[in-house]
């Protein structure tokens, strides 16, 4: 568990509470303060109720110590909970949880799903062998006890059993390390006695049902007296002079109590061979009595002593004499503060998950509170201000000479608003931004020409493999619709059916070829892109900045037809389609948007080479015979064409071409008269 920097370690036992607090100083702690309450009558008196007892043992300490600002250990007698301790097989680190729960299967006598559990594994460095020590209660039992301390106020962060928290006690203050002969640490309870094993980096516990409460049978069986008068003599059993009387009562018991220490001993030696047993120390009250530590030196052949004071703490001033003669009875608790510090050997917490995590809740709580509270006086602080300051300018407004300041700004709000009608009406600048448009765009017919003369380049000009170029045309067409009716556009039109008339245009339905038949190389009954919706994707194009159709007409004799066309011209479009540095994109046709006619042989148009037959041809326009034309009065011969019987095709192209948006949008959004009166500012 997370560790705080002070910690309360708390027994509930049967014959009084013990506590310990403890605070972290450097590397070490220190006693910041400690208490033992008796209870009026110990808990093992018979026809006496334990929980009333204990509970209200916990609720004279709640009162009077102040518990909040540290964390709380609890303790359980080990004979109300399960210490089970075995060897794993060798397997991987991630894997031992694994063992670990199946071990906890076999050597709980109950399901896991009713007890509340956790564990520790024991390894040396040189030894491969992992031990394991699980600890156990019943989920029964740590609710009545938790439910015990909630009815005192009393919030515990940590629940452990007793004679694990007496390990951590030694482990820290004698220490208790791998290195450390075999010691046995036997405390004797009111009604039960743990013992712990620590030996060779393990640690192994065993508790056994003898305690105080025993001895005070025994006095109660040999001189008739009641339970509480006979717990008194046992206690006091050192000034009395009947002392040997009393030792001779208590001493069955004593023999009880070390043939079950000897047992247990030799149980722990017969599992571990190579152990040796050096020394034995003991704990609790009943050790103070006449005669039992020799009784069990005398037994186990091993010296027994007694705990009489802690090495690693001490309390300082007069508290210090009180501190070291109860030291017998708090090894529990000292134990128990050591864990909650983050110190302990053995870190086992039986306290549920969802306790736990309620706890800590509970805990940020007052922060919580102290953050909604902060919240809402900011909050408060926002809403209150301007209230405020509106009542001081409310009472400002009655000072003197505050008049002239209102007619001050009332004057300056009436000519803001004069103004902003006059530029409402007036549109100042208008005319100049227009002179200033008329520099936009400039650079857009330079590069078209650019680009029309880089496609018609791209095959060399030859009868039989180049083109021949009939005519190039260019319509514009605004965001709108049509030309700009202040423009001349001359013979251009808008983006329909008559931007696709011209040279080698046929009418919809008619054969796209002069061949024979009027067959068509398109669709039957319609020439190659002929349709009225004019090439793929002309109706795409973007209609906010206006566009471009440009008509290409070339002829050629190549015998590929659509193929030559594909991968000259068209490649061409599609290579130049859209390049960051032109001002527009093209949107590019398919090879059966091209439309292709027949015009005749070669042989047929080295019949018209001569510019005199021409001329004469029709009649009309002058006398008959007499040559009326420049050509007719000075003819020109023409260079004859290489005779060739290969066939000449007409190619009409049309491709969109779709302007990107300027530096500064047009207005789309004048209406007409907005931009007839623009036109007419600009051709004043």
């Amino acid at each position: 568990m997370a560790s705080s920097n002070a910690c309360w370690g708390i027994e509930l036992g049967a014959g009084s509470i013990k506590a310990i607090k403890l605070v972290r100083d450097g590397d070490g702690v220190r006693v910041a303060d400690f208490v033992i309450l008796p209870h009026k009558k110990v808990l093992s008196t018979p026809e006496l109720d334990q929980d009333e007892a204990m509970r209200i043992a916990v609720g004279a300490l709640t009162s009077q110590y102040d518990l909040s600002k540290a964390t709380i250990c609890i303790s359980s007698p080990g004979h109300s909970a399960f210490a089970r301790f075995a060897k794993l097989p060798p397997v991987e680190p991630k894997k031992v949880a694994g063992i670990v729960k199946y071990e906890a299967i076999q050597q709980i006598p109950f399901p896991l799903e009713e007890v509340e559990w956790d564990y520790q594994t024991f390894a040396r460095e040189d030894s491969p062998d992992v031990e394991v020590g699980i600890f156990a209660m019943t989920r029964e039992r740590v609710m009545q006890r938790l439910n015990l301390c909630n009815d005192a106020n009393l919030r515990p962060d940590v629940l452990n059993l007793s004679p694990i928290s007496v390990f951590n006690a030694m482990a820290h203050d004698l220490p208790i390390t791998d290195e450390t002969a075999g010691t046995v640490l036997i405390d004797i309870g009111a009604v039960a006695t743990d013992l712990i094993v620590a030996d060779a980096g393990r640690v192994w516990v065993r508790t056994f049902p003898i305690g105080g409460h025993n001895f005070t049978e025994a006095i109660v069986g040999a001189f008739k007296l009641p339970y509480s008068k006979a717990e008194k003599l046992k206690r006091e059993a050192e000034q009395s002079k009947h002392k040997k009387h009393i030792f001779q009562a208590m001493r069955p018991v004593f023999t009880d109590l070390a043939q079950e220490v000897q047992r247990s001993v030799s149980f722990y030696q017969q599992l571990h061979p190579e152990s040796e047993i050096k020394r034995v120390i003991g704990f609790g009250e009943t050790f103070r009595l006449i005669g039992l530590r020799k009784y069990l030196s005398q037994q186990l052949q091993i010296d027994v002593t007694r705990c009489e004071r802690f090495k690693q703490i001490q309390v300082d001033g007069p508290a210090e004499a009180d501190f070291q003669s109860a030291t017998l009875g708090l090894a529990t608790a000292y134990g128990l503060a050591l864990q909650g510090l983050g110190m302990a050997a053995i870190d086992a917490n039986l306290i549920p998950v969802n306790v736990i995590r309620e706890s800590i809740w509970k805990k940020k709580t007052p922060m919580f509170v102290a953050a909604a509270v902060l919240a809402i006086a900011a909050g408060g602080a926002s809403f209150i201000r301007p209230f405020l300051d509106s009542r001081e300018v409310a009472a400002a407004q009655n000072l003197p000479g505050l008049s002239s300041v209102q007619q001050v700004k009332q004057q300056g709000r009436n000519l803001r608003d004069q103004w902003q009608q006059i530029s409402a009406n007036a549109k100042i600048g208008f005319a100049a931004e227009n002179v200033l448009r008329l520099f936009e765009r400039r650079d857009v017919y330079n590069s078209l020409v650019n680009d029309i003369a880089t496609l018609i380049a791209t095959a060399p000009p030859s009868q039989r493999d180049g083109y021949n170029v009939e005519s190039v045309r260019m319509n514009y067409e605004t965001p709108t619709g049509g030309a700009p009716e202040w423009i001349n556009v001359g013979t251009g039109s808008r983006l329909s059916n008559q931007s696709r008339s011209g040279p080698g245009a046929s009418a919809p339905g008619a054969p796209g070829r002069g061949a024979p038949g009027g067959s068509s190389m398109g669709r039957p009954g319609t020439a190659r892109g002929g349709s009225n919706d004019g090439p793929r994707g002309t109706q795409q194009f973007n209609r906010q900045y206006g566009a471009f159709t440009i008509h290409l007409t070339v002829t050629s004799s190549h015998s590929d037809l659509s193929a030559f066309v594909d991968r000259t011209l068209l490649r061409k479009l599609r290579e130049m389609a859209d390049r960051p540095d032109a001002p527009y994109t093209f949107v590019v046709p398919s090879i059966e948007d091209i439309r292709i006619e027949e015009v005749g042989s070669n042989d047929t148009n080295r019949m018209r080479g001569n510019r005199g037959d021409r001329a004469t041809s029709g009649g009309g326009g002058g006398a008959a015979g007499a040559p009326t034309t420049l050509e007719a009065l000075a003819p020109l011969p023409i260079p004859a064409t290489p005779e060739s019987n290969a066939t000449e095709y007409r190619y009409s192209i049309s491709w969109q071409v779709s302007l990107k948006q300027p530096e500064k949008p047009i207005d789309l959004a004048m209406n007409s008269d907005e931009r007839q009166a623009a036109a007419t500012e600009v051709t004043q």
